[in-house]
């Protein structure tokens, strides 16, 4: 089923549970297990956690149609020093541009 067969509202929901778990689980990542090694070849969870973070930030320009650049390489940086505050802004930053 393509995302054509959903309502916007239905989109709209998915989206919003999916991010309050994925903060969830960001919430309960602790010291070392940032560092931990994930199924993706050559990630840790923070870099996991980075590629969620800018792919939500990218939303809201794929929602208007714009053309969102390829990333290679996903910068863990971006989650700052509180990868739970940025998990959540990127998440809510979408929010605009999706109900609108």
């Amino acid at each position: 089923m393509g995302v054509n067969s959903y309502t916007d509202d239905q989109l709209l929901d998915y989206f919003v549970r999916s991010s309050a778990s994925f903060g969830e689980q960001v919430r309960d990542v602790d010291g070392d297990e940032w560092l931990a090694p994930t199924p993706c070849a050559d990630w840790d969870v923070r870099m996991v956690v980075a590629h969620v973070v800018v792919g939500d930030a990218q939303l809201p320009l794929l929602v208007n149609g714009d053309v969102v650049p390829m990333v290679e390489e996903f910068d863990p940086s971006v989650l700052g020093n509180n990868p739970l505050a940025a998990a959540k802004r990127a998440g809510c930053g979408a929010l605009p541009e999706m109900i609108a």
